[in-house]
């Protein structure tokens, strides 16, 4: 399996721009795949403290929408921090489908990147306009 992150346009509402986002995550070992719902205003905003990413190695930027549970359709947590434990920089990844049968689905890993390739998957969010291009991929570690 190829460590990766993709974000790919489902769906963009014409009244309000909600975009439908399949969002893919991978580290070679684990991957998932959800369906989420956001503005891009969201998106680009985690993509620019990524680019800013770090600052010490206490600093962490997160992403999160949604939330475990029957309120919402989706839980997606993003966090890039520093790990001591193997002294290195990671994107930590939470995701649930919240599909209380036989499709539910949960995960959590890590993907171990380094910061210089964080900050240009943040450059990356930071200057995405879905109408122009579907697909963003993060796939260099």
């Amino acid at each position: 399996m190829k460590k990766m992150i993709r974000l790919k346009i489902l769906d963009i509402d014409d009244s309000d721009e909600l975009l439908k986002i399949e969002i893919h995550l991978n580290n070679g070992l684990f991957a998932s795949t959800l369906e989420i719902y956001d503005y891009i205003e969201s998106i680009q905003k985690f993509g620019i403290e990524l680019t800013e990413f770090p600052n010490s190695k206490s600093d962490e930027v997160i992403y999160e929408i949604g939330e475990k549970g029957e309120k919402w359709a989706f839980y997606l947590f993003l966090k890039a921090c520093y790990k001591s434990d193997n002294n290195s920089f990671v994107i930590k990844t939470k995701t649930c489908n919240n599909e209380f049968n036989d499709s539910f689905a949960e995960s959590e890993f890590e993907i171990i990147a380094e910061p210089s390739s964080i900050n240009r998957f943040g450059e990356s969010l930071k200057n995405w306009n879905p109408k122009d291009k579907k697909t963003i991929e993060w796939n260099e570690f």
